[in-house]
């Protein structure tokens, strides 16, 4: 009778590790199961999000050119009629709303920081036109520095923009796990 208990006791001993063990184990599947499905679903996310955020941005940064053009015009000329560059900067704020609406979140600081860079580039160019107008050599000089310097400023945010633009679009979901509004 007591190697009936104690075989009893075995097998049941060995019946609970055993559920115990395949439990776990089917658990831990799950899980992995689970996760390759969220790192599945973050990947095509990303692949979906990357072709309308090239868009935005490929837009946005061409329409830099542009305003960099006209302020080139400006630092290299002595008629200053604002009215193009208003057009330009007006397009830049546009295409600028459509590539802080694409995101992510790591792009909009440098994107409106090109706009605000391209809307005080302005005034320079008035103080310009101001001192000729004067015929003040001093002041025409001392805007065309000031000028110089926001054309300066503006080229930088704009590389700064394009460098941040270019990782975003390099991340293709794979490598990063997905957290929550990061994409």
């Amino acid at each position: 009778m007591l190697g009936a208990v104690v075989g009893a006791a075995g097998t049941g001993t060995a019946g609970f590790v055993t559920g115990w063990w395949n439990a776990r184990t089917t658990q831990r599947q799950s899980q992995v199961q689970e996760d390759q499905a969220r790192r599945q679903l973050h990947f095509e996310h990303t692949r979906d999000l990357r072709e309308p955020r090239r868009r935005a941005y490929t837009a946005f940064i061409a329409q830099t050119r542009l305003v960099d053009r006209e302020l080139g015009r400006y630092n290299t000329s002595t008629e200053y009629d604002l009215n193009a560059l208003h057009t330009q900067i007006e397009r830049l704020d546009h295409i600028g709303i459509e590539v802080m609406l694409e995101g992510p979140d790591g792009i909009v600081a440098p994107a409106q920081e090109v706009i605000d860079l391209a809307h005080k580039s302005i005034r320079p160019l008035r103080l310009a036109a101001r001192a000729q107008d004067g015929n003040d050599t001093e002041a025409v000089s001392a805007a065309a520095d000031t000028l110089a310097s926001a054309g300066l400023a503006f080229a930088q945010s704009v590389r700064s923009f394009t460098h941040e633009a270019r990782t975003i679009l390099s991340d293709d979901g794979r490598n990063s796990a997905p957290c929550a509004g990061s994409s």
